[in-house]
């Protein structure tokens, strides 16, 4: 029986290789890092931001309504809560922060990962690092197998978690779209989101590295006010980043 193939041991990645492997399936998890979480071992700055506290309805409400949609199965089938709850289940605690972001109490990105790949070894998940896919292939409008450089895997299940384009140094160059593309799938012009924002006015280099608790991000455009977000605020080297710059950014 060939495997079902997860390219990208990324958080999504991670939870639908376990997930798979739990309800009896073998998988092989393919990533390119030589090590599993690159991104979320930087989020947070290093602390890991795992999810958001509230309900569904809460969470829905930050996603434009079109988006809401798409989710609110995923979100259901798997809640904020789900993902909570297999991290306590590991070992590490979380805490709740008053803007609602969830955090390990007193680990690091480091632990989340670590109690990530746990599962993965539980489930009976075939893990491979420093293993980049090179491209899926195809017969008769069918999967059947993905390149690893020089090697063929033959599989006719292939779950795509490469993530975006964001952050190039971890992994994601938005490969997984060109390869969706060539299996038929529309794609829709990528922009950047949860990005820092770049000023044009080059900003006192003193300024570098000091963050701001609780300010007050506005957006003008035409003399108009466009966006505004309360948060925290990190002033660097090109403009301004930070929760609050990255939500705006969005």
């Amino acid at each position: 029986m060939s495997p079902i193939i997860v390219i990208g041991g990324g958080a999504a990645g991670i939870i639908a290789a376990w997930r798979a492997a739990s309800c009896g399936a073998k998988v092989l998890l393919l990533e390119r890092n030589k090590k599993l979480g690159v991104k979320l071992l930087i989020s947070g700055g290093g602390k890991c931001n795992i999810t958001h506290a509230g309900t569904m309805e809460h969470i829905s409400a930050a996603f434009v309504q079109r988006e809401a949609r798409f989710l609110k199965p995923s979100f259901y089938r798997f809640s904020n809560w789900d993902i909570v709850r297999m991290i306590e289940e590991s070992g590490v605690k979380t805490m709740t922060r008053a803007n609602g972001r969830v955090f390990p109490e007193n680990g690091t990105a480091d632990d989340v990962v670590n109690a990530l790949g746990e599962y993965l070894r539980m489930s009976g998940v075939e893990v491979r690092l420093n293993a980049r896919a090179t491209g899926i292939l195809a017969k008769n409008e069918m999967v059947v197998g993905l390149r690893l450089g020089n090697e063929t895997i033959p599989g006719s299940q292939i779950i795509l978690a490469t993530g975006g384009a964001s952050y190039p140094k971890t992994g994601t160059t938005g490969d997984g779209f060109l390869w969706a593309q060539q299996m038929g799938h529309a794609i829709e012009p990528i922009r950047a989101a949860l990005a820092p924002i770049s000023v044009e006015l080059k900003l006192p280099e003193d300024w570098r590295g000091i963050p701001l608790r609780d300010g007050n991000v506005t957006v003008f455009a035409d003399g108009k006010k466009i966006q505004e977000w309360r948060g925290d605020i990190l002033f660097s080297h090109e403009g301004i980043t930070g929760p609050a710059a990255l939500e705006v950014s969005r």
